[in-house]
């Protein structure tokens, strides 16, 4: 017995080891849909071969539970999955969401609503300046063999985003469809937009700001660039528990200029632990504010990027200023990078040289986990600095022409008729462009924008005026050219003219029996009427067209600054504009600059310095070039001829005899203010009548005559003569640019 109970308990190990081998055999049929076949094949064998073992471990030939797994069943026929994703990623990139969130499935519509499915894609697309999607299939799946409702397959895709901010980059994704119904839908989460996009986190684009490119004058020295204010601020809580807060508060406003319950008023319902800005100074005043409040820890400073003019009013028209960007020009230029904060240019070169100065802005796109960390830079941009813009434009003659012009209204202009480029060009009224970024009162921007002397309008290029005599050269030109006349042609300087009956015109002054380049000498009057009377006889429209061709009734084309076309009437405008008929008269006075002529002193300046270069007709150059960050140039701007004066070599040579005498003679009209200058300069004087009870002055001359360095005009407006007021000024301006004891002009 003994030996039956040892051999029975040995015997049961053979059984476990077959019991082990029929549950591999078991689960391996489990793995292939037929595991309850295979349990009850694995008992029965289990009980035929050992039938103790199986007594002994107290297990049934058949099992007393079965485990029931749903097997897709397969399908006729299944479309191909690509059909799907095709659709899908079309649809993303023509911005259909709605019709992407119908090919999702189930599942994932039950997850998200087509409102939430919708602003999610616009607000990734948003949040990372996307502005253009181009996706494309890389390859076809396998779609299993007897695939039925729940089978799955990814289609592979690239995309390429085209951003604002970061450009353009590419990722590999895939499209996860599963089969419902007998068709493919998209199991969409939110890695499908970015492959590194997990439930929970999010995509914060992170601007890179720009350096907006400075405003240099020919040698280099600023009038616009960036630079820094000084920004004081305060944290409430820190503040409350100081118990000298009004004392803080007092020594703030100091540099505010705002009292202690202005400040209150600031961060009053402010959560209390925030920094709160007050105001801004200027930056030079960093050192001493630091000392102040340091040891203060309830105020903070902060530096605070702007733009600085560091010149002030000087060349202020010509620099121009700039301005917060408008909600209306945000929807266009929102594409090129710009946000509601940013500033754009509203006048003067920053207006003109926008797209050179403002820069690019870079970014760098990124995924922040809940936490708030970064998990992933998806793509990143360095911001693209700003161009800088070179004028032609000499700050010490600037400098200068403005001391010259004082507070009268009216311009001076600095031209070199070498190559035509701008030295300086002073406007009165001017403005600080430095309050357009500090701010300014209410009462300071009525004075600016309502002032009848219009301080904010460039009268170089966008005054339009009457010329005066400045405009005889051009009556001189055309009476030579089409009625021929001759330098020696004698006409009479009376005080009187009677060439019109009825219509008696008088001389400024009587000079007596002058042939024609005296005339122009000495600014005689009849004889110009003589001559604007007989262009008239022959065609009235003679003298209008010459006045065109000397660039009038155009733009000059000069670069960097907004300029008026002003006017030159002819019968056709007269009759369109007025509804009145052209008459001798008309003609006659239009011969000495006055009738309905309108012109910028611009547009006169660069007339004679056309007249001055032989007659060739160029743009005059403000801007010289621009050049990018590194000091390279990018473009360089030069005077290019766009035509020719109407004038042969006899009548220009005419004209410069004449216009020599203006100030070497007795006879010439600006002899008074030239008589002690012992340099030569050929020049035009003229006093043009207007709605007010005194001339326009005008001057308009250049020097050396024979190869001129300078040109300068004169306007000011409703002051008197041009002998009184604008050739005294010019002569001043003359002994600073080529003083008497200076063999050749100086500060070119």
């Amino acid at each position: 017995m003994a030996y039956r109970r040892r051999r029975s308990g040995a015997s049961l190990w053979p059984s476990l080891i077959m019991f082990v081998l029929v549950a591999a055999i078991g689960g391996y049929l489990f793995r292939h849909s037929l595991e309850s076949e295979g349990q009850r094949l694995a008992w029965r064998v289990l009980a035929l071969v050992q039938p103790e073992a199986a007594q002994a471990l107290q297990v049934e030939a058949t099992p007393t539970f079965t485990v029931e797994v749903e097997t897709p069943v397969p399908l006729p026929s299944v479309p191909p999955p690509e059909l799907t994703a095709s659709e899908f990623l079309k649809d993303w990139s023509a911005g259909r969401y709605q019709d992407m969130y119908a090919l999702l499935s189930s599942e994932a519509r039950a997850a998200l609503t087509e409102k939430q499915f919708v602003d999610t894609y616009r607000q990734l697309t948003d949040e990372s300046t996307i502005i253009k999607v181009t996706p494309r299939i890389t390859s076809i799946p396998m779609v299993p063999r007897g695939a039925g409702n729940g089978a799955s397959v990814q289609v592979p895709f690239t995309v390429e985003f085209q951003t604002i901010l970061v450009g353009t980059f590419q990722q590999n994704n895939s499209v996860p469809l599963v089969l419902e119904n007998g068709q493919w839908r998209v199991d969409w989460r939110p890695s499908v937009f970015y492959a590194e996009l997990t439930p929970g986190s999010v995509v914060h684009m992170f601007r890179l700001p720009t350096r907006r490119g400075s405003i240099l004058d020919r040698k280099g020295r600023p009038l616009a660039m960036m630079g820094f204010r000084e920004e004081i601020g305060i944290i409430p809580a820190k503040l409350k528990d100081d118990p000298q807060a009004q004392q803080t508060l007092a020594l703030i406003g100091q540099y505010l200029q705002k009292s202690p319950e202005e400040l209150a008023k600031i961060y009053a319902n402010q959560p209390p632990d925030w920094y709160i800005p007050l105001g801004d100074v200027p930056g030079s005043l960093e050192a001493e504010l630091h000392q102040k409040f340091d040891p203060r820890p309830e105020v903070e400073l902060r530096r605070k990027p702007i733009r600085v003019y560091p010149q002030g009013e000087v060349a202020s028209h010509i620099v121009g200023y700039i301005g917060r960007i408008t909600a209306d020009e945000l929807k266009t230029l929102a594409l090129k990078g710009y946000t509601a904060d940013d500033y754009v240019g509203r006048a003067g070169v920053e207006k003109w040289a926008d797209s050179y100065l403002a820069g690019q802005p870079g970014g760098k796109l990124a995924i922040i986990a809940p936490t708030g960390d970064v998990v992933k830079i998806i793509a990143q941009r360095d911001a693209v600095p700003g161009d800088d813009v070179v004028l032609s434009l000499d700050l010490d003659i600037q400098r200068e022409a403005e001391k010259i012009l004082g507070k009268l209204d009216g311009s001076i202009i600095v031209m070199n008729p070498q190559d035509n480029s701008v030295l300086a060009m002073a406007s009165y009224p001017r403005f600080d462009p430095n309050t357009f970024i500090t701010g300014m009162s209410d009462q300071e921007w009525q004075a600016l924008t309502t002032s009848p002397d219009r301080p904010l309008i460039n009268r170089p290029t966008e005054g339009v005026y009457p010329t005066g005599s400045i405009f005889k050269v051009i009556t001189m030109a055309a009476g030579m050219e089409v009625l021929g006349y001759r330098p020696s042609s004698v006409f009479d300087c009376s005080y009187w003219w009677h060439g019109l009956p009825g219509y008696p015109l008088h001389n400024w002054e009587p000079q007596g029996m002058l042939n024609l380049i005296q005339s122009l000498t000495g600014s005689c009057d009849p004889t110009f009427y003589t001559i604007g009377l007989a262009l008239h006889q022959k065609d009235p429209f003679i003298l209008p067209t010459f006045a065109r061709q000397f660039g009038l009734g155009q733009p000059t084309g000069i670069n960097g600054v907004d300029e008026a076309t002003g006017v030159v009437p002819d019968p056709k405008w007269k009759e369109t504009t007025l509804k009145e008929p052209w008459y001798p008269g008309d003609s006659v006075t239009l011969a000495i600059g006055q009738s309905f002529l309108q012109a910028t002193p611009i547009q006169m300046a660069n007339a004679y310095s056309a007249i001055a270069d032989d007659g060739v007709r160029r743009p005059p150059i403000l801007v010289q070039k621009i050049v990018d960050v590194k000091g390279n140039v990018v473009k360089q701007f030069t005077a290019q001829p766009v035509g020719r004066l109407p004038v042969s070599s006899a009548t220009l040579q005419a004209i410069h005899e004449g216009m020599r005498g203006v100030t070497s003679t007795p006879l010439g009209t600006a002899y008074y203010a030239f008589r002690t200058y012992k340099h030569p300069m050929a020049a035009k004087t003229g006093s043009a009548e207007n709605q007010g009870p005194l001339a326009h002055a005008w001057f308009v001359g250049y020097a050396p005559p024979d190869h001129p360095t300078y040109l300068i005009l004169v306007m000011v407006e409703g002051r008197g003569e041009s002998m009184q007021v604008a050739s005294p000024m010019a002569r001043q301006l003359m002994d600073y640019l080529w003083p008497n004891d200076a063999a050749q002009p100086m500060h070119s």
